[in-house]
């Protein structure tokens, strides 16, 4: 669908009801998925400013800055999570690519294998919110991972908790995220891995991030703190 004006943005009526027929009731648009470029049906400014097409339980993601002048955005199901289990849940289901985490959620008693996730995931860590792995796990992206928000990725509570005659191995290849296809992108999160240790020996060692193949690897606006 493309339609477009010469003035102002030209972009802003690509979905548009009549303002007196919704303002009315009489018209509506819903929106539970596609791709929009150049245009965010979350914020559709032509029917003001914040009107939001997107339907509940999904949510518009910006997955490109191209094309200009607005980029690319995407309308994907959207999952809030306050706890692990339903983190994992999230992780699991393949028809959730978008993950908001508004709680601080401890992750430190799950397998690294409950935190591998097929399909590409999108997880939003809200400011001042931590997201705490232990001291054998990590998250795994098969096919990709934005990890965008002000909150924290964080594995050094565990090994400061440790008994001190296991340290080497609460300590030994601790690690926050592999990837092992599709690409990483990084936006705002601190990441925190372990600083009081590090360790060599494996494939990955005691790596903040590791990836495998042709990953791409994006880190912008973000702390990363290892080992």
């Amino acid at each position: 669908i493309v339609q477009t004006e010469t003035e102002g943005d030209p972009y802003r009526f690509l979905l548009n009801c009549y303002d007196s027929n919704r303002q009315a009731g009489k018209a509506s648009i819903v929106v539970t998925g596609g791709t929009f470029e150049n245009f965010n049906p979350a914020d559709n400014a032509a029917e003001g400013a914040g009107t939001n097409f997107v339907d509940e339980g999904y949510k518009a993601v910006k997955i490109a800055e191209t094309p200009a002048p607005n980029g690319t955005f995407q309308v994907v199901k959207n999952a809030k999570v306050d706890n692990a289990d339903e983190l994992i849940g999230a992780l699991a289901d393949p028809e959730i690519a978008n993950i908001e985490v508004a709680s601080d959620i401890d992750l430190a008693a799950k397998s690294s294998e409950e935190l591998t996730f097929e399909e590409h995931k999108t997880i939003d860590i809200k400011e001042g919110m931590t997201l705490q792995l232990g001291s054998a796990n990590f998250l795994t992206a098969e096919k990709g991972l934005t990890l965008t928000g002000k909150g924290t990725l964080d594995n050094s509570a565990a090994a400061s908790t440790a008994v001190v005659a296991a340290a080497s191995d609460v300590h030994e290849h601790k690690s926050l995220i592999h990837v092992t296809g599709g690409d990483l992108l990084i936006d705002g999160v601190t990441l925190i891995n372990d600083p009081e240790y590090h360790w060599h020996g494996s494939s990955y060692n005691t790596a903040a991030i590791a990836y495998w193949n042709d990953a791409n690897v994006t880190i912008r606006n973000a702390r990363v703190i290892s080992g």
